[in-house]
Formats: C-alpha cells, structure tokens, sequence
C-alpha cells in the first residue's frame, strides 16, 4: 500500500505531522529502508552520547530510542486489534508517562539497538502479513478514525520525525 492510498477520513489528525514528513511511499518499502538507516544512524551515535540530553526537562538520546521502541509496540497493538476487530475503539496512550516508567529498564547502546531491531522486524512482518483488506479497516483511537494503513504510516512518520531532532537538536549526524 501506498501513502497516497490513505484516506484523510481514516486518519487522525494528530497524524498529519508525521504523515506530512513522508511524501510518497510504500509501506513494507518504508519500513525496512527507515530500518536500515535508522540502525546505522544509531550505530554512529558514540555510547557516551547515548545519555546526552540537549536541554534540561528533554529526553537523552536512549529515552528517545526507548519511545520510539514503546511506540512502535503500541502502534502494533493497535493495528492488529483494528485488522481482526474493525470498527473497535481504542483509548490513547500517554507517552510521557510510559517514557518516564521506561527510564527504570533504560538498557545501553546494544541493547536500544538490539530492541528497534526486533520492534521494528515485527511491524514489517505484521504488516506484510495484512491483507489489503484489513490494511483498510478502521477503528476509533481516541475518538477518530484511524485504517490499519495509517497505523502503519505513523511509524515512518513517527520515526522520521524524531529523527530528524536528533539531527537537529542532538547534532550527531550520521
């Protein structure tokens, strides 16, 4: 499935932010080239680096990792409750809660590296496990309409958004 397939009916609007970041893209494609540059993105990132933090109150470079990790876990969830039960209702989640609580399992370089890894191997063989049809069916998260597909596209969008304040904002460019 494409980005342009998506439907703006079946796609919360929080969603628009990372969507846009996108521009046109296949899904299983995206997620296995966002993969592959996102680990060796993370392999150029020093270990002493992975605590860094570049404000106070902001998140260190792992708790960054670490959120995309429980979101993409999240996201999942998500997308195969809606594939099996279409038109179910999910809450959403709050995110900096979890990324605070995740601070007690934060692991070191290797073992981030090694969770995205494994997340993100799971997503692409879940959704190259959807058929088209369930990649179409909706559910309600929070209140809106939200397609597997869209599902899926967050976490590229997602990723890349955060991606791209770590090139910003952590200046370490890999």
């Amino acid at each position: 499935m494409n980005s342009t397939d998506l439907q703006p009916k079946n796609t919360p609007d929080y969603f628009n932010k990372y969507l846009g970041l996108l521009g046109e893209v296949d899904l299983i494609k995206g997620l296995k080239h966002s993969r592959r540059d996102f680990l060796n993105y993370l392999q150029t990132i020093q270990e002493e680096h992975y605590s860094y933090a570049y404000q106070k109150g902001k998140w260190s470079i792992a708790e960054v990792i670490q959120h995309l990790v429980d979101s993409e876990r999240v996201f999942q969830f998500r997308a195969f409750y809606f594939a099996r039960n279409p038109g179910s209702e999910l809450l959403g989640f709050d995110h900096e809660s979890f990324a605070e609580k995740a601070k007690l399992s934060l692991g070191a370089k290797a073992q981030l590296i090694e969770q995205y890894e494994s997340v993100r191997n799971s997503s692409i063989k879940l959704f190259e496990n959807f058929s088209k049809e369930e990649l179409l069916h909706v559910g309600s998260l929070a209140g809106q309409s939200a397609s597997v597909a869209a599902l899926g596209f967050f976490l590229l969008g997602h990723q890349k958004h955060h991606l791209n304040i770590l090139e910003k904002k952590y200046l370490y460019k890999g």
